[in-house]
């Protein structure tokens, strides 16, 4: 993989001169994630996403972690990254428009990780991941004042989905479906 050198298009080619463009060779993006051409001025511009943080979450063993998010959570991955065949990998997963990036080096953060995922309906994506063998710590409950479950990755990260509560909810009072 080549380096990305940074460079500033031509304002009259792609039509804003606000942001920071690209010249990319070899290097892949998810679709949607590039406006314009290298015909239209040499650069690409890189457009903002609807999610604007994107958390990381360390793992330790590449190929069950990426066994876990995608054949039991569901997630896709959209690419991955390693400096050599055989060095750690940087990859990064989403479903339904909602991104993780997964780590293995050890510098970017340590493994025991919190992220708090928004679902429409927690109570069906518990079903989903229950039947594909997911490891929920906690079962849909109102525990917190809304619908949520925490689901663990093999690393002991934390995955909490939630959702609004339902109108008679009560915060503290467990339930489970």
């Amino acid at each position: 993989m080549r380096r990305m050198e940074s460079q500033m298009p031509n304002k009259a080619a792609t039509g804003a001169a606000v942001g920071r463009f690209f010249k990319f060779q070899d290097f892949w993006l998810p679709p949607g994630y590039l406006k314009g051409s290298a015909a239209e001025g040499g650069g690409f511009g890189v457009t903002l996403p609807e999610q604007r943080v994107i958390p990381a979450l360390r793992i330790t063993d590449y190929e069950r972690s990426k066994a876990y998010y995608v054949g039991v959570l569901g997630f896709v991955v959209e690419w991955e990254h390693r400096f050599e065949l055989h060095f750690p990998v940087f990859m990064s997963v989403v479903r339904d428009g909602m991104q993780l990036y997964l780590s293995q080096h050890s510098g970017d953060c340590q493994v025991g990780g919190l992220v708090h995922f928004v679902i429409p309906d927690v109570d069906a994506w518990h079903t989903e991941f229950r039947e594909r063998g997911a490891a929920v710590a906690e079962a849909p409950n109102d525990d917190l004042g809304f619908r949520n479950m925490t689901v663990v990755d093999p690393d002991g990260n934390q995955l909490r989905f939630m959702a609004p509560a339902s109108p008679d909810a009560e915060p503290g009072a467990a339930t489970s479906k």
